[in-house]
């Protein structure tokens, strides 16, 4: 009985343990990410259920642990019947308003359904950045 006992504390000791460093480790993470995240940077989300939405947003102001964001309007190129490809057009905004949101662990929360992260581009030898395109459907 003293054995199992005392396996069960060492294992909850353990178990406390690795909450502590995994909660440290992603504070580590969420800093950086605010660190890295820059005003102009794009982010982009792609979500939906039978078709696939793609939105682009642009960071137009930060704080510590929050930011500001514009929605981008897009290029659309179609592949088929209600399918494509998308790329942010950046400084181009939707007419929707600025949203305020807080800058979490590698993403940021748009919505229920939706995170935005930062969009890849290549940098050409120009300084010019050439945005991933992002595949995008609808359903009729």
């Amino acid at each position: 009985m003293k054995e199992a006992v005392s396996q069960n504390i060492q294992s909850d000791n353990l178990s406390h343990q690795n909450a502590i460093k995994n909660k440290e480790e992603q504070k580590a993470r969420i800093k950086k990410f605010r660190d890295q995240l820059e005003i102009g940077t794009i982010l982009y989300t792609s979500w939906g259920y039978e078709q696939t939405n793609v939105d682009f947003y642009q960071v137009i102001e930060k704080s510590r642990a929050y930011c500001v964001i514009r929605e981008l309007k897009q290029a659309y190129d179609a592949t088929g019947s209600m399918q494509g490809y998308v790329v942010p057009l950046p400084n181009e905004f939707t007419s929707k308003e600025p949203m305020k949101k807080k800058i979490m662990d590698n993403y940021i929360v748009i919505h229920q359904s939706a995170n935005a992260t930062v969009l890849d581009f290549e940098l050409l030898p120009t300084g010019t950045k050439v945005y991933k395109r992002c595949y995008t459907s609808s359903y009729a």
